[in-house]
């Protein structure tokens, strides 16, 4: 295999040493084409991508129609700042009224962002100064949860359960919390609420301006609707906002269209990126209810002063309103649930002879894999890479994390491309 001189290379990427990145992939393994749910390296081999890129390609690669709405905005108007200028591109205010109409009903209002740690860390923002506008300034605390991921900021990772984060990153900002994440698998979703709002009235509600919860937490784990709507029910009682991050879950990922329409819950603040233009630009947006939006319009109150050079980009909003289309036309919400559900059963059946293999989990097109030694632990960081390359060598690109190996494909998976992932899957584990 011909490799990348490491005293020479020039691009610094990926979240492994790159002494380790250019040892597992040379020249001849870049990837130069996208084709569906295929991609191709520069040697002109293919790979299935079941991981959507990073979960955010859901409707696949190639797309002409996404592509060409780029281009004609891009000839047209290619920029035009929506920061320091009043004037939007007009293509802005067309993605602007689609997406809010797509959008659960009370979330009549949207700002766009370029990421979705972007759009985490304009919403915190959102919650601290809506209070400070209506004379709460000691609600300054934002309420996460354990082991949820809010974004690369500093304030999205303050926001984050991630102690590794806090650990590699701080010192952290001041006024952020993390709640245990219950375990929902031991107790019923009421008996979690109680145990977490416990601990939120414990903090003081008087004192907390928002809190912010991932539908989807980690690569599956779903938070029960009961559990949510008792969030729900206790930040309206003490007047606390609920911020909703969906960059993930959003667009069909975990299965409706938005998570919150599943949970039959509302947040104030709704948080959106990865498959808002289905990958093919970088976009982020909140959307917040009337009553956030006219908290920043209040005389002798300060406004929303906060943004980007490259917010709500007029390429990127075209790619998105292209995307939004297609959702709409080809029904692909509806297609993305059939697949996950045929994918689902399909995966559980090939993998239940197999004592490795704890658990098929997840929600939606999310798939999980819970696996574990012979003496029921989990399975080691190691042993999990192994499989996933054993996958990569076989033309299947998989994701993982240390403990577990994940799905995420797009939601236009065909079933002939879904039997390839389960095939190749099951081989791996078998081997």
């Amino acid at each position: 295999m011909v490799t990348w001189n490491p005293e020479t290379h020039p691009f610094w990427h990926g979240s492994m040493p790159m002494s380790a990145v250019l040892a597992e992939a040379g020249p001849d393994e870049v990837l130069v084409g996208g084709e569906g749910s295929w991609l191709i390296d520069a040697a002109g081999r293919r790979f299935l991508d079941a991981r959507a890129g990073i979960a955010n390609v859901l409707l696949g690669y190639s797309r002409h129609d996404v592509v060409e709405a780029m281009h004609k905005q891009a000839l047209a108007l290619p920029f035009a700042s929506t920061f320091r200028h009043e004037r939007p591109a007009e293509v802005t205010l067309e993605y602007a009224e689609a997406l809010v109409a797509a959008a659960p009903d009370p979330l009549r209002r949207v700002r766009f962002t370029h990421t979705g740690s972007s759009a985490v860390e304009a919403a915190i923002h959102m919650a601290r100064l809506y209070h400070r506008n209506h004379d709460r300034p000691e609600r300054l605390t934002i309420v996460g949860m354990q082991g949820a991921f809010h974004g690369s900021t500093m304030v999205g990772m303050a926001a984050s359960g991630m102690p590794m984060l806090h650990q590699l990153f701080g010192p952290m900002p001041e006024g952020f919390h993390q709640v245990a994440m219950p375990d929902f698998a031991a107790e019923s979703a009421e008996e979690c609420a109680k145990a977490t709002l416990a601990e939120l009235t414990g903090l003081d509600p008087e004192t907390v301006a928002a809190v912010i919860l991932a539908p989807v937490v980690g690569l599956g784990v779903p938070l029960p609707a009961p559990y949510v709507r008792a969030i729900r029910r206790f930040c309206d009682d003490h007047g606390i906002l609920l911020i909703f991050d969906e960059v993930t879950t959003g667009f069909g990922r975990s299965g409706p269209m938005f998570a919150a329409e599943g949970l039959g819950v509302d947040p104030d603040i709704l948080c959106l990126a990865k498959a808002i233009t289905a990958g093919y630009a970088a976009l982020g947006a909140v959307l917040v209810t009337d009553d956030v939006y006219h908290a920043f319009d209040l005389p002798g109150r300060p406004f929303f002063y906060h943004g980007s050079s490259t917010d709500a980009h007029p390429v990127a909003c075209a790619a998105a309103l292209a995307v939004l289309r297609a959702y709409q036309n080809e029904d692909v919400v509806a297609r993305g649930q059939e697949m996950s559900a045929r994918l689902r059963a399909a995966l559980t059946d090939a993998v239940a002879d197999l004592p490795s293999v704890a658990d098929v989990a997840g929600t939606g097109a999310f798939f999980v894999l819970d696996l574990v030694g012979p003496d029921g632990a989990p399975a080691s960081a190691e042993r999990i890479r192994r499989i996933q390359l054993h996958c990569r060598e076989r033309g299947v690109f998989i994701d993982h994390t240390a403990h577990v190996l994940g799905l995420v494909p797009p939601l236009t998976f065909a079933e002939r491309e879904q039997d390839i992932v389960v095939e190749t899957v099951a081989t791996a584990l078998r081997a």
